[in-house]
């Protein structure tokens, strides 16, 4: 499929609204943790804006229009997209938490994490790690066939769209939210 090259605004909006989300999206929770908002909070708020510009800069501006989500696999992503983030990635957090405290390295004196480094460098580590994890284990499941029968689920949308990147079989999930826990 041929695709017309971008204009030019086009093509800096395309370039420039990942970086602009995630670095407004670092300093908004900054702000709301200096304002005296719990994490949870902090975290939660820029997440569900940028996705929420995300989502109405595909409906403004698609890359190809005959992609717009809609129909019966608008609400087939959509309810992959919310059990994945209001019950999977939760239940996982919450169970490797549990698992950690449970078997008492967080009371060990095992220095796990170096809490000791400025906060930027853990920042840094922690992106880092969790990316790292996530891209093995999706390339593990390009390149494995339990893996791949796993994914497939993922690649299975006839329209790429926000929504459709949250598709995913549970175990999918499971897996990558594991790296990125």
């Amino acid at each position: 499929m041929h695709h017309r090259p971008l204009s030019l605004p086009r093509a800096i909006l395309a370039h420039a609204v990942f970086p602009v989300l995630l670095l407004g999206g670092m300093f908004a929770a900054w702000r709301l943790l200096q304002g005296g908002h719990s994490v949870f909070v902090a975290m939660l708020v820029p997440v569900l804006v940028a996705n929420g510009l995300i989502w109405l800069l595909e409906f403004a501006q698609p890359f190809n229009r005959d992609w717009r989500p809609r129909g019966p696999s608008l609400r087939l992503d959509i309810l992959y997209a919310l059990s994945t983030s209001l019950l999977v990635t939760p239940l996982l957090k919450w169970g490797m938490l549990l698992l950690i405290t449970g078997l008492g390295i967080t009371g060990s004196g095992i220095q796990v994490w170096p809490s000791g480094w400025p906060l930027p460098l853990q920042v840094a580590l922690a992106i880092l790690a969790a990316d790292l994890a996530i891209y093995l284990t999706h390339r593990w499941m390009h390149r494995s066939h339990l893996g791949w029968r796993l994914h497939i689920v993922h690649h299975s949308t006839q329209r790429m769209h926000f929504w459709a990147g949250s598709r995913s079989h549970v175990l999918n999930a499971v897996l990558i939210y594991t790296g990125e826990v």
